[in-house]
C-alpha cells in the first residue's frame, strides 16, 4: 500500500495539483498577513532596483521565497529530489524560472544553468545550505565562486513570523500561518568580487553564513 501512495505522490499530476495546493496556500498567507520589509542599510531598498542579484537563504526559509525578489526574473536553483520536483513545480507556478540539479546532484548541470541565466541577465536563488543540509550551514554550495566569476553580489534574506509551524524536517522547515505578521528582512549586499584572494572564497562562505544566520536571528526576535 505504501508503495502504491508513494508512486501516486510521485506521479507529474499529483506533484501539479499538490502543487497548485501549495501555491494558493502561499499566496492566501501572504495576502491575509500584514508584512513588514527591513532592510538592513537605509539606501538597500533603493540598491535592490532592477538589480541583477544572487539571492541566499536557508532552506527552511523557502516558504515565502517568491516575495524575496525585485523586478528582475530569477532563476530557482532546486534539487532533482522527490520534494525538489514538487518545490519545482510550485516555483514555476510563481512564474520564476527553475535550474535543476544542485552542489551533490547534477552539479555540472546546476552550475552551467546559474550561469546562462546570469549571461542573460536575470538573477538566481540559491539555498546555500541545500539540498540536504546541514541546516544553516554552507559546506558544499558554490555561491560565492559563483558571485566572483559574475561579479554579481549575494543578497542575504530570510522571512519570520509571528504564527509560524517549523516542520520535523532537516532544515526545520518554517511555515506561515494565514492571517499573520510576516517580516521580510534583507541583509547587506555582500560582495566577494572586491577582494578577491587565496583565502577569500572561505572567508567570505563564513562570513554569508554568520550573517544569514544573523538575520533570522534578528527577524525571528521580532516576531517575540
Amino acid at each position: 500500500m505504501k508503495k502504491i501512495i508513494k508512486k501516486i505522490l510521485k506521479h507529474k499530476y499529483t506533484q501539479k495539483f499538490l502543487a497548485l495546493l501549495i501555491f494558493l496556500y502561499i499566496k492566501f498567507v501572504y495576502f491575509t498577513s500584514r508584512k513588514k520589509y527591513i532592510y538592513e542599510s537605509k539606501d538597500l531598498k533603493k540598491q535592490l532596483q532592477n538589480k541583477q542579484i544572487i539571492y541566499a537563504f536557508w532552506h527552511g526559509r523557502l516558504a515565502l521565497g517568491p516575495y524575496y525578489r525585485n523586478e528582475i526574473k530569477v532563476n530557482v536553483v532546486i534539487s532533482e529530489h522527490a520534494d525538489g520536483k514538487l518545490i519545482a513545480e510550485v516555483m514555476r507556478i510563481f512564474n520564476m524560472n527553475i535550474v535543476s540539479g544542485s552542489s551533490t546532484k547534477n552539479a555540472f548541470a546546476a552550475y552551467k544553468g546559474i550561469l546562462q541565466a546570469l549571461n542573460k541577465g536575470e538573477s538566481v536563488a540559491i539555498t546555500p545550505d541545500g539540498p540536504r543540509g546541514p541546516a544553516q550551514k554552507i559546506e558544499h554550495s558554490n555561491i560565492i565562486k559563483i558571485s566572483q566569476k559574475n561579479k554579481i553580489p549575494i543578497l542575504p534574506v530570510c522571512f519570520s513570523a509571528k504564527k509560524m509551524k517549523r516542520l520535523r524536517s532537516w532544515d526545520k522547515f518554517c511555515m506561515p500561518m494565514p492571517f499573520n505578521k510576516l517580516y521580510f528582512y534583507f541583509g547587506d549586499l555582500v560582495k566577494p568580487y572586491e577582494n578577491e584572494s587565496e583565502t577569500s572564497e572561505s572567508n567570505y562562505q563564513s562570513y554569508l553564513e554568520a550573517k544569514l544566520n544573523n538575520i533570522c536571528f534578528k527577524a525571528d526576535n521580532l516576531c517575540k
